[in-house]
Parts: structure tokens; C-alpha cells; sequence
């Protein structure tokens, strides 16, 4: 084990860190397009479904015409997924209102640069995945 490698690759990691988890937010809230973020958001919700063994459909319509969720699943209910500060439409509030059960998953951006973040650890010189 090399002590002087151990703490130059961990400060860097730690530096690496704290510059994307400033530049992220800023960078994602500025310059990614609406439509973008709604698919990271969408895609991390989606992932979660499958990993957990969940079946589902996609763009369900609610109680409300015009109006859908994500996600249906068997049971009855809906998960919404919303990135950063994204807010549930008027029609998803009042379906929520008359009843229908709903889970909104959010996905800030600290978040998504902590995963930004984890990657770019994992890849660094010395990361081994021990």
C-alpha cells in the first residue's frame, strides 16, 4: 500500500467531489433542456421499478381527462418522477384531489451529481472496486 498515493488520489477524489456536487446543480438547472431532465428523471424512476421487480405500464392516464402519470402499476396507483424542481401539473392535482394514489419520486440534482460524483471516483487512477 502506498500511504502518499492513498492520500493524493483521495484528496483528489474528495476535490473532485465537492467541485461537481457545486457544478452540477448549477450546470443542469442552466444549461439541460426541460425535455432531458424529464427523461433522466423518468429513466431513474424506471430503473428503480425494474430493479425492484415491479411491473408497470408507461404514460398511464388518471382520473382526470387528458392527463397521465409515468407509471401505472397492477395494483391501481401511479408513480410520477420529477427532476429537480419540476412540479406536478394542475390535472395531476386535482387527480391526486379525487383520489388516485400516486407516489412522486424526486430526483434533485444533488443527487444525480452524487451519482455523477461516485462514477467519476470509481474511474479514477488507483480505484480498484475493493
Amino acid at each position: 500500500m502506498d500511504p502518499v498515493g492513498l492520500v493524493v488520489e483521495t484528496g483528489a477524489g474528495a476535490l473532485t467531489g465537492v467541485v461537481l456536487g457545486q457544478a452540477a446543480p448549477y450546470a443542469f438547472k442552466t444549461f439541460v433542456p426541460t425535455d432531458i431532465k424529464r427523461g433522466i428523471g423518468e429513466g431513474l424512476t424506471e430503473l428503480g421499478l425494474r430493479l425492484t421487480g415491479q411491473s408497470f405500464e408507461r404514460q398511464v392516464a388518471n382520473s382526470v381527462p387528458r392527463s397521465s402519470f409515468d407509471f401505472g402499476l397492477p395494483n391501481g396507483s401511479f408513480v410520477e418522477s420529477k427532476f429537480g424542481t419540476g412540479q406536478l401539473s394542475s390535472a395531476q392535482n386535482r387527480a391526486i384531489a379525487a383520489g388516485d394514489q400516486v407516489d412522486v419520486q424526486r430526483w434533485t440534482y444533488p443527487s444525480v451529481s452524487g451519482i455523477g460524483t461516485a462514477g467519476v471516483a470509481a474511474g479514477s487512477p488507483g480505484a480498484t472496486g475493493k
